[in-house]
């Protein structure tokens, strides 16, 4: 079971963050296989079996569905909430219209509204 999520979790990694991400991570995971090789040198540490690393891995806060999780819902749910606050109430469509009548008229105005616009949408946050 514990095998399948962590292949399941990888593979997920690699869709959304591409092979660089995975690369990144994945010595990481299987890190604990290995750890008193002697080729790691000062890196070397207590090594697990495959089914102790796994439970970590899958069971532990402080491993792959801890700390992705824990970000995800620090960040990313109160800036989702935040903004659809801000378009419900209206907040949103007054922040562009007024970045739009400030920059407007000049040169690029359309691209220096947006940039205005987001800039006060983010003052809120």
């Amino acid at each position: 079971g514990g095998l399948v999520m962590w292949a399941v979790l990888m593979e997920a990694l690699r869709r959304t963050g591409g092979w660089s991400l995975l690369l990144s991570v994945f010595p990481f995971t299987v890190y604990p296989l290995f750890a008193e090789s002697a080729w790691l040198g000062p890196f070397r540490g207590t090594q697990s079996s495959l089914d102790q690393a796994t439970a970590y891995h899958v069971l532990s806060g402080e491993s792959l569905l801890g700390i992705p999780i824990q970000a995800f819902a620090d960040t990313v749910i109160g800036f989702l909430v935040f903004g659809t606050a801000l378009m419900m109430t209206g907040a949103g469509k007054f922040f562009i219209n007024l970045a739009f009548a400030l920059c407007g008229t000049f040169r690029g105005g359309a691209a220096q509204g947006c940039i205005f616009a987001a800039g006060l949408r983010g003052l809120l946050s």
